[in-house]
């Protein structure tokens, strides 16, 4: 449904890492590894609840963001890499 949307045909990558009950420094090892990888300069990632939240507190060392979010929301980050307090939370949205 996301690749309908975004006009996006590229492979679409899967893992059990990002589950909703997973943890950050995973996630952080998975994105580090599929940058490394890859040579990508940006990912999207698609995460439920309460993970997003615990990664967007982690890496923008926001104390507030963990369960602010909900089954809609969306948040863009500006950052320089995956750890604690690397990125700028530059837009969240409630639609």
């Amino acid at each position: 449904m996301v690749s309908d949307v975004l006009s996006y045909s590229e492979k679409i990558l899967t893992d059990n890492a990002l589950c909703y009950e997973g943890k950050v420094d995973i996630v952080q090892a998975y994105i580090d590894a599929l940058i490394d990888k890859c040579s990508l300069k940006s990912v999207l990632l698609l995460i439920r609840q309460p993970l997003i939240g615990n990664i967007l507190e982690c890496i923008t060392d926001g104390t507030w963001l963990a369960w602010s979010m909900n089954a809609s929301s969306l948040a863009a980050i500006e950052a320089i890499g995956f750890s604690r307090g690397c990125s700028e939370l530059k837009l969240m949205t409630h639609p």
